[in-house]
């Protein structure tokens, strides 16, 4: 009898002990997870939902509802991204290119608005309006700095798209008044900003890397698994990005800097290509 009536009393307590055992833990436990955290991953695509779904139901198959309704959705891009509600979408994993998932959607979704803007440009001026191209082609430019700075692979790819908007801007510069070049020269300055947003995508790339490494026991073999270390006067050898240290961090051990050659390769192509788009904006800034 004594025995069942301790059981009962177990039985009654057990959920309680249980549960302290949970509060405990949760307070005591220590994540081993380090930094990219995927909690700030997340609530950047979360941003992206809204706008992104509005453009989907506006833009159908490079179908627009309307002229109107396609600026007011790359306006909208625009906006968020200079209140920075709309943050580049930073890798949390050395794979993390943009290239599949819900990122993937999101990119597209931009591109879609980027190309029905041109498209638009196109057929103004076609028909000679051409302070509404202007106006559709500078929107063009901006959107694509929404995800530009994501990754070395997103600047390559936003900036193609720029580079296209740009030379049909350059083709119409003879075209326009004082007041439209004026409009011109002040919106295209905004998007020359150097190699330090680059730099940062180098450190981000550095610290995603230097995870991966350590998450292996076996360094000899994380290094094997690298295809190659970085390789000299690369992206990252250049003293105005490699060589500059934006966390003002320590020199780190050269395992922690390993990097993949498809991330060296996208490294160099978007310096070549923020060079050649910069070039490009100089050309049209100094035309008469």
């Amino acid at each position: 009898m004594e025995a069942k009536k301790l059981l009962y009393s177990f039985l009654v307590v057990a959920p309680v002990l249980a549960l302290a055992g949970i509060g405990l833990h949760s307070r005591t436990y220590v994540d081993p997870f380090e930094w990219p955290q995927t909690g700030g991953d997340q609530l950047r695509i979360n941003s992206y939902l809204d706008v992104v779904r509005d453009t989907d139901e506006q833009v159908q198959n490079d179908r627009v509802t309307s002229p109107d309704e396609l600026r007011r959705i790359a306006r909208r891009w625009i906006k968020g991204a200079g209140e920075g509600e709309l943050k580049p979408l930073v890798p949390v994993s050395y794979d993390d290119m943009i290239v599949g998932g819900v990122k993937s959607q999101i990119f597209n979704s931009m591109v879609a608005v980027e190309r029905g803007l041109m498209r638009q440009a196109d057929g103004e001026v076609g028909n000679g309006d051409f302070r509404q191209a202007t106006n559709d082609l500078l929107m063009a430019v901006h959107v694509a700095e929404t995800l530009k700075y994501s990754n070395f692979l997103m600047v390559y790819r936003c900036s193609m798209m720029q580079h296209m908007a740009l030379n049909r801007l350059d083709d119409m510069v003879p075209y326009l008044d004082s007041e439209q070049k004026s409009v011109l020269r002040k919106s295209l300055k905004k998007i020359c900003r150097g190699t330090e947003p680059l730099n940062r995508i180098a450190h981000q790339a550095k610290m995603v890397y230097t995870t991966a490494v350590r998450l292996h026991e076996n360094t000899e073999e994380a290094i094997r698994m690298a295809e190659k270390m970085v390789p000299s006067r690369s992206f990252f050898e250049q003293p105005a990005l490699a060589k500059s240290n934006p966390a003002g961090e320590a020199a780190t051990p050269v395992t922690e800097t390993l990097m993949f050659s498809d991330l060296n390769n996208d490294a160099v192509r978007a310096l070549t290509i923020t060079k050649e788009l910069e070039d490009k904006i100089a050309k049209i800034l100094s035309s008469n």
